[in-house]
Parts: C-alpha cells; sequence; structure tokens
C-alpha cells in the first residue's frame, strides 16, 4: 500500500512538471515604459463606490487601474497612479464629449503625469447611444463610466483596457464571435438576463493583431525604466485639432 502511494506521489509529480512545461507563458517585454496616471474621479463614482462597493473612491479606481496594469505587462508597458483628484461634473450634461470637455477642463495637476485616466458615475451618451468611454491620442486622456454587466459582473476594467488601448493606436472591430476587447460588435447575454452587450466589455483578451499594434507602440507614453518628467502636464489640446474615439 505504501509502495503504490509512493507511485501515485511521483506520477502526481511528473504529472505537474509536464503541465508546467506545456503551458504557454506569456511573452513579456524584457524592458518596461512607466507610465504615470492622474486619475480623477467625480461625485458619482465617489457614491457607487461607497455604496455599491464599500470602496474609498480612490480604492475602487486603484483595483481596476492595476488590473489593467496587470493586463498590459506583456508589452513592457507599466502603470502608476501618481495622484487621485476629485472633479465636480455637470449633471445636467449627457453628451461624452461636453463630459470630456467637461473634465480636461477642471482636471489639471502639478504633480507630473503621463495619461489622465478619469472615472466617472455619469451617463455618457453619443448620437443618441449610451457609451461607456472615450479616449484621445493627441493629448492623453481617457474617461470611463463605470460599468456592471448582469450575468458578466464588474465590466469598469475591460473598459478601461480598451481606451488605454487606444492610446496605444488599437482600432475597432466589429465582428460577430470575435474575442477581442477591441471588439464593438454586440454580442446576446441570454438566459436569464437577456440582453445586447459590446462584445469588448465580456472580454479582457486581444486579438494578435490589437496585441504587435500596442507593442509597437509602447513607447508612446511614459519613460523606459522610470516614468514622468520635470514639471506637471496641462491637457491642452492643438487649437483645430480632435482626435478621439467613442466606445
Amino acid at each position: 500500500m505504501r509502495l503504490k502511494s509512493l507511485i501515485w506521489k511521483k506520477l502526481s509529480i511528473a504529472a505537474l512538471i509536464v503541465a508546467i512545461c506545456v503551458t504557454p507563458i506569456p511573452y513579456v517585454e524584457a524592458s518596461t515604459y512607466r507610465v504615470n496616471l492622474l486619475v480623477a474621479y467625480d461625485e458619482e463614482w465617489a457614491s457607487i463606490a461607497t455604496w455599491q462597493y464599500a470602496y474609498s473612491p480612490e480604492r475602487l479606481a486603484e483595483i481596476i487601474v492595476n488590473t489593467v496594469h496587470y493586463r498590459f505587462r506583456e508589452f513592457g508597458i507599466g502603470f502608476r497612479v501618481v495622484a487621485y483628484q476629485a472633479y465636480d461634473s455637470n449633471d445636467s450634461l449627457t453628451n461624452v464629449y461636453a463630459r470630456f470637455d467637461e473634465v480636461i477642463l477642471e482636471v489639471n495637476s502639478n504633480q507630473s503625469f503621463n495619461i489622465l485616466v478619469a472615472f466617472t458615475g455619469q451617463l455618457l451618451m453619443y448620437r443618441y447611444n449610451v457609451v461607456h468611454g472615450i479616449a484621445d491620442r493627441l493629448i492623453g486622456a481617457v474617461l470611463v463610466s463605470h460599468q456592471y454587466l448582469s450575468g458578466v459582473g464588474q465590466a469598469t476594467d475591460n473598459v478601461l483596457q480598451h481606451e488605454l488601448s487606444h492610446l496605444y493606436g488599437a482600432e475597432h472591430h466589429f465582428k460577430e464571435g470575435f474575442d477581442c476587447v477591441m471588439n464593438v460588435y454586440k454580442t446576446w447575454i441570454d438566459f436569464p438576463y437577456y440582453y445586447y452587450v459590446v462584445t469588448g466589455e465580456t472580454t479582457d483578451v486581444w486579438c494578435d493583431g490589437c496585441k504587435n499594434i500596442i507593442r509597437s507602440n509602447r513607447g508612446l507614453w511614459g519613460r523606459e525604466y522610470e516614468g514622468g518628467g520635470a514639471g506637471g502636464k496641462y491637457l491642452i489640446r492643438p487649437e483645430g485639432e480632435r482626435y478621439e474615439e467613442v466606445d
């Protein structure tokens, strides 16, 4: 009996070694571009954090940012929050562009940062449709609304991953059944919920094409090995220029 137990133990160890050897290990870049984030949030986000998750607004934002940070590590990109800032969003606004401009006007800091990440609990609308994020490559800023999907769960991290991917050049897909966080094709959530949702909000996977684009552009923001620079960054959009991705 003892011999049989010893044999099974050795076989289990061997099986574990084989499993480790055949499990694909994601490619991680040798060097890292550290990207400093200024994280802003409005009073609606603070309310959601407190009453829905029992977190401070900073803690909820930190959890989501850290989740996305670990996903971008395979490209040699590391996100680091250098400051949090609260702002007061206007309840009368719904248009996503107006809300984005509001954030850019209200949120500025003497703290050195590379990208502004703003969280809101407000409704974002674009051409009579509800959207959940917007990104501006010219100035390095994203606005993300809180997103919780019945049957899926908290999806704000997927929205943030999508918007930050835009800053690194990734574009939308519109393909049925295509598993990529950049896919804006609407998929059906079946029983017992019955509703359509953007595919990219249900996954944290990048397709190979998006991975190649992000990897090739990984040096667009931040600095290799260390982030930031001297002085603060003020979000001023060049006159007459506007580049934004609405999702």
